[in-house]
């Protein structure tokens, strides 16, 4: 009986692959969403159901535009939800349908047709492994993402390799503390043991409080570098830099660390974020970002401190 090779294993013709659902929520312009369904659309995995939450009554993606793939799920929202409480609602649909794994995207990926399998593949043969992830490159081909540590630095996490060119121990697979939330295939198992998105968080620190969690229950997270993707980060917050992307890390931070922190990262966050937001604010002025940015993570912090979530200052 002839067979190919899927999911770490030769399955035969008779057997049926893990069925995997595609979660893409949408917020912004719909161009960069439907470049991205347009490249599931030709993902090569057999068993893949995509689903999409459509987040953005204001700039609502056009089904009948001839590039949106048909026959697939869309969950429209009547407001903007937030990006947790948005990923919550697919997540929850997919495990209804029977999925065997999550697939989180933002919708500023592209994506090749066979960089879904081999996560597949990885999950399928490490039960350790809750979540897998694939190496993520910028547009200009550097790493935007190798995973992600905790660390005692600016913001608790970095994203390793950020800005290096691909190769050396980016080559390998490992474990690393968590992936950030632009690309990563989830077991179901997994989610379920965690739980969902803590939704107050509504975007930001959101995977770094759900890899721990999963921790707790024992599952790690697994780098993948034969998988890849390419994203532009942050576009639906109006870039890296933007206000409300610092705003929403610096206020989600104290939540995270009012939950999660120890003396170190506590003393971490003091003297990097705090007592280094002088000299942030300098280096974005020198930078032509002006004072705007240093005056959002100034907020941030300080409405975090009072327990004020991102829900409520957000539309």
């Amino acid at each position: 009986m002839s067979s190919t090779r899927l999911d770490g294993a030769l399955f035969t013709r008779d057997e049926v692959p893990p069925l995997v659902a595609a979660l893409v929520v949408h917020y912004g312009d719909p161009a960069p969403t439907l470049a991205c369904l347009r490249d599931l659309a030709g993902v090569d995995y057999p068993r893949l159901h995509v689903l999409v939450v459509d987040n953005d009554p204001e700039r609502p993606l056009d089904r009948k535009d001839s590039s949106f793939p048909p026959g697939w799920e869309v969950l429209v929202t009547r407001k903007n939800l937030g990006y947790c409480r948005a990923v919550n609602l697919g997540t929850d649909r997919a495990l209804e349908k029977g999925a065997d794994y999550v697939l989180l995207l933002n919708n500023d990926l592209r994506l090749g047709p066979g960089f879904l399998t081999p996560l597949v593949e990885a999950l399928e043969a490490d039960e350790r492994a809750g979540s897998a992830g694939p190496l993520i490159l910028d547009p200009e081909g550097r790493i935007w993402s190798a995973g992600g540590v905790f660390r005692f630095g600016p913001s608790l996490t970095g994203l390793r390799g950020l800005g290096k060119r691909p190769g050396g121990r980016y080559t390998k697979p490992e474990y690393v503390d968590y992936f950030p939330g632009a690309c990563v295939l989830h077991r179901a198992e997994s989610l379920r043991a965690a739980g969902p998105l803590d939704e107050e968080y509504w975007m930001y620190m959101e995977d770094l409080d759900l890899a721990l969690r999963m921790r707790q229950k024992g599952y790690l997270a697994l780098f993948v570098p034969w998988s890849g993707a390419v994203h532009s980060p942050s576009l639906s917050t109006g870039g890296g830099v933007s206000r409300t992307r610092k705003y929403l890390t610096a206020l989600n931070s104290v939540r995270f660390l009012k939950k999660w922190g120890t003396p170190g990262l506590w003393a971490s966050f003091l003297l990097f974020d705090v007592l280094g937001l002088p000299l942030a604010f300098l280096a974005w002025i020198l930078k032509g970002k002006g004072p705007g940015p240093g005056i959002a993570k100034a907020r941030g912090i300080l409405d975090g401190l009072r327990g004020r979530k991102a829900g409520e200052v957000l539309p």
